[in-house]
């Protein structure tokens, strides 16, 4: 889940995005924070068009939402229960970029661990 505010968009990770779908089944989404009045149509279909009603979860490898919120710089949560943000676009970039390179057990290995590490 990526945070992001429609006044300066994260240009690098909607290019790193376009390059995960290429090597992976990627749910896309896109949606808008209360925290921000409008945003220009073409920041609603920025991951390409909504996915049909009838796809199940399981059929992907990688979710990647992006949505549009009132904050001062890119925020990302790939566990969203048990890690802290990743703060900064180039930060956000680099660990997307990791991605290309890794398969998804490794990083879901490299995501336990990290969660290990930081409870104890």
């Amino acid at each position: 889940m990526i945070n992001a505010n429609p006044a300066s968009p994260p240009l690098s990770l909607l290019v790193l995005h376009g390059l995960l779908c290429q090597s992976y089944r990627v749910l896309s989404s896109v949606h808008t924070h209360s925290s921000i009045s409008s945003v220009p149509p073409q920041l609603l279909t920025c991951l390409g068009p909504p996915h049909a009603e009838s796809y199940s979860r399981q059929q992907f490898q990688l979710g990647f939402t992006l949505i549009w919120k009132d904050v001062p710089k890119v925020q990302m949560k790939y566990s969203t229960q048990s890690m802290c943000p990743i703060k900064g676009e180039a930060n956000v970039a680099r660990f997307l970029f990791r991605l290309l390179g890794t398969g998804i057990i490794e990083l879901f290995l490299y995501s336990k661990l990290a969660t290990c590490a930081f409870s104890q």
